[in-house]
């Protein structure tokens, strides 16, 4: 007669820890010639749980910068407005952005991008204001004059609009990197365009 054995062999199964990731802090901006941002809990459903924002709030200290781009004011196009969601968050020694760009009137995802950059000592309103009227020189329309009074510090972000009188735009600094990470421009008859970041 043939005798089978059964044996029941313990197996520990090593499951990896969960990764923790933490809510931002949540600013909510406005420009002088766009909308209010009035459905910021609709909006961060949008994104809360795309990998984008898991790459963001997995570290220390995240904070989120909402605000609606016009990118035309002389009639406000609804169609061509955005809102955008700035993302980051610090480690030792660098600092994690996520941008996302969503449809102004359905709250889609348009595009999404993320960073890693180094952290910095310190970075001051001057070298803001020097940085975003080098910027303005290089990419858009002319040499502009930056007060430094008139750049807003929503930390951990510099924040600076200038008005469309023909053309004006917004631009973004994470200032614990020294980084212009977004720059968006507004014209009064057409289209302004995305400058900063640029899609590949």
């Amino acid at each position: 007669m043939l005798l089978i054995a059964a044996f029941t062999i313990p197996l520990k199964i090593m499951r990896e820890p969960k990764e923790e990731y933490l809510e931002p802090s949540v600013l909510v901006y406005k420009t002088p010639e766009g909308p209010s941002v009035d459905n910021v809990s609709n909006v961060w459903e949008k994104v809360k749980d795309r990998n984008e924002t898991k790459f963001v709030t997995s570290e220390n200290n995240p904070s989120a910068l909402i605000y609606i781009h016009p990118y035309s004011v002389g009639a406000f196009d609804p169609k061509t407005a955005e809102i955008i969601i700035i993302l980051s968050s610090s480690s030792e020694g660098s600092v994690k952005t996520a941008i996302f760009r969503l449809d102004f009137q359905t709250n889609q995802l348009k595009k999404a991008y993320t960073s890693n950059f180094s952290k910095i000592e310190k970075f001051t309103l001057e070298n803001a204001a020097k940085l975003m009227e080098g910027k303005i020189a290089e990419l858009a329309y002319g040499e502009k004059d930056i007060i430094k009074e008139e750049v807003e510090d929503l930390h951990p972000y510099f924040v600076y609009t200038y008005p469309a009188g023909d053309f004006g735009g917004t631009l973004i600094i994470e200032k614990r990197t020294g980084k212009l990470i977004l720059y968006a421009t507004t014209v009064w008859d057409g289209r302004g365009e995305l400058l900063i970041p640029q899609d590949e």
